[in-house]
């Protein structure tokens, strides 16, 4: 404890080899001061406290076992969530209403009388169970020029706000129903991506000592019922739900989601694949089924209508209204394609690898050890039939040695390869 803060000790010798000044420095903690103590005969009036022995006096123990202490704070700012106040893409929170349902919690005063029912908006200062200050500034007028302000005050960076963090349609209260809460922006309209429930380095930008806080401005928009889903390239042995360029793609029913959302989704990563294509349908008062150039530059396009769309052969209805409607049917809303506002299909190839084996023999005697290399194996592909360093389960001559015993191999790590490494 320095000047009333409190700072943890890291024990673990890893994070002290991993961590250094500059890493700590440029991201969300500031160096404060340097300590020296040691075990041998301590005088505690010459342990550093703020300067009192100069850096080049202080004894270093030739024991070895001089301790080194690097303080540092960590940063604080406010946090300050702009509400639009406007009647058609706006709202307020309303604090006495959580108040009353015990959303707020801690001490609460309102800056004017203390309302007695729910519904206004109404400025306000508390402090919360977990000591978080906080205050809310409510507009006085309903407009597009106008705005509401909820700030946490002092906050330090890595502080849990999960029980002051006004997300969701529980802390905002929209002025048109028909456009609830939907997320926050951040500069350049961004949607904000963080969903954790302490302050991470999502809430921030620049580093060091020019850290400051993201501005955040609340989006109140319509919600689209949007369904995803993700198709992988077949590997041997799977039948394929649709065909492309002659590459058959079968669809990850874990994938298969729907999500409340406005405006586009982008590709999603996978591992092992490379980045898909995407294919976008929606809907129109026509019902009809289309596609659009909007999401990336490599995107194919399809204009169907719905009863007789075909992706890669299959029927679009079907894959998404019978095959797999299992998967999409048990969202809450959901009740038939038609309540789908858009759909995405996205598909994958797998990333090809080489399997190169090491027989640590020279059989040659050209001073070389020999190797076997094996091409083009697609990631998530079983590998069991090359255990022995021959393809077909077949045992590689090369493992036959007078007077020895195949033990099995180690990866480029150095790590015994087990039984489920090859599957």
């Amino acid at each position: 404890v320095l000047d009333g803060v409190e700072y943890p000790v890291y024990k673990d010798a890893g994070l002290t080899q991993k961590a250094t000044l500059d890493d700590v420095y440029s991201d969300y903690f500031i160096y404060n001061n340097t300590g020296t103590t040691w075990i041998d005969e301590v005088n505690w009036d010459d342990v550093y406290t703020g300067g009192e022995v100069p850096y080049s006096t202080r004894p270093v123990s030739s024991a070895g076992d001089t301790i080194i202490n690097f303080d540092y704070m960590r940063v604080r700012t406010d946090i300050v969530f702009t509400i639009p106040n406007n009647s058609s893409a706006g709202g307020y929170i309303d604090v006495y209403k959580l108040q009353q349902s015990g959303l707020i919690t801690g001490s609460v005063t309102y800056t004017d009388t203390k309302p007695t029912n729910n519904g206004q908006n109404v400025s306000a200062t508390g402090v919360s169970a977990e000591n978080i200050s906080w205050s809310y500034t409510a507009a006085t007028t309903v407009g597009s020029d106008y705005y509401n302000y909820y700030t946490l005050h002092d906050m330090k960076y890595g502080q849990r706000i999960y029980e002051v963090y006004p997300v969701g349609g529980s802390w905002l209260t929209p002025r048109n129903t028909d456009a609830p809460y939907h997320q926050y922006e951040v500069e350049g309209g961004a949607l904000f991506s963080s969903r954790r429930q302490d302050l991470t380095k999502d809430f921030f930008k620049n580093s060091g000592r020019a850290v400051t806080a993201r501005s955040l401005t609340a989006e109140f928009s319509s919600h689209q019922y949007i369904a995803l889903m993700y198709a992988v390239e077949c590997l041997e042995g799977e039948t394929a739900d649709f065909t492309l360029d002659g590459v058959g793609y079968k669809v990850d029913t874990e994938l298969c989601e729907v999500v409340k959302h406005t405006g586009f989704f982008s590709i999603k990563a996978l591992d092992g694949c490379e980045a898909g294509v995407n294919a976008l349908g929606t809907y129109n008062n026509n019902n009809k089924y289309y596609t659009a150039n909007t999401i990336s530059n490599d995107q194919r396009n399809y204009a169907v209508n719905v009863e007789t769309a075909k992706f890669g052969g299959t029927s679009v209805k079907t894959l998404f209204g019978e095959t797999y409607w299992p998967y999409y049917s048990k969202f809450t809303g959901v009740t038939n394609l038609k309540t789908f506002s858009k759909m995405y299909i996205y598909y994958y190839d797998r990333l090809r690898m080489n399997i190169q084996f090491n027989f640590g023999y020279d059989s040659t005697g050209d001073g070389v050890n020999e190797t076997i290399t094996y091409e083009d194996i697609a990631h998530g592909e079983r590998i069991d039939e090359y255990q022995f360093g021959a393809s077909d389960y077949h045992v590689h001559e090369l493992l036959d040695r007078p007077g020895y015993e195949f033990a099995g191999w180690m990866d480029a790590n150095g790590f015994v390869l087990e039984a489920e490494d090859w599957e």
